[in-house]
């Protein structure tokens, strides 16, 4: 997964997420991202969006109970994900609207492609993923290889922040700079 110390506000910020699922079937609770603190046993507040298989996803917004929406996903094509405030649109269907209130800030940092369990890793190539706060982009995270040959999200927004990686990557087609290197994920 990819680990930032960037903390969202819901009341002020708006996340999208482009990524293509390489493994529709890699089991449940994918974290395309999460914003929380703790466990599912002891969070108190999430900003988080999970793939669940390939018939639904859920959108985690205050609560950690979560609102979940049936759809049909599928392997191989590009999906973008918008979380604003307590809405989440995807490219491809209905999106969700959540009922909890709208909550401020986030209740720990924001992961990007994380697994819970070490047995629901997320599997899919990551092409971007963006954040605005009162309407003006502060964080735009790219795939990148580094001077040094590792892979990684590089932040090219105005005020960069660092992301630390953990876990296995394979890069996908080197593309010109800053229009992102795709990243292929399957780790913890």
């Amino acid at each position: 997964y990819f680990a930032t110390d960037f903390v969202p506000d819901p009341t002020r910020d708006k996340m999208e997420v482009v990524v293509t699922p390489t493994n529709v079937d890699a089991g449940y609770n994918q974290f395309i991202f999460g914003a929380r603190s703790g466990n599912a046993s002891t969070v108190t507040s999430a900003w988080a969006l999970q793939l669940r298989g390939s018939t639904q996803f859920r959108y985690d917004f205050n609560k950690v109970s979560g609102t979940t929406r049936n759809c049909k996903l599928e392997k191989d094509v590009k999906y973008t994900f918008t979380a604003e405030a307590n809405t989440l649109t995807w490219s491809h269907g209905e999106g969700i609207t959540s009922t909890e209130e709208i909550f401020s800030p986030a209740s720990g940092p924001l992961k990007i492609l994380y697994a819970e369990k070490a047995t629901t890793y997320t599997t899919c190539k990551l092409h971007s993923f963006r954040v605005w706060r009162d309407g003006k982009l502060i964080h735009e995270f790219l795939p990148a290889r580094l001077p040094s040959g590792v892979l990684n999200l590089v932040d090219y927004g105005p005020d960069p922040i660092p992301v630390t990686r953990n876990g296995l990557f394979q890069a996908g087609p080197e593309l010109p700079p800053k229009s992102g290197l795709i990243i292929l994920f399957r780790g913890r």
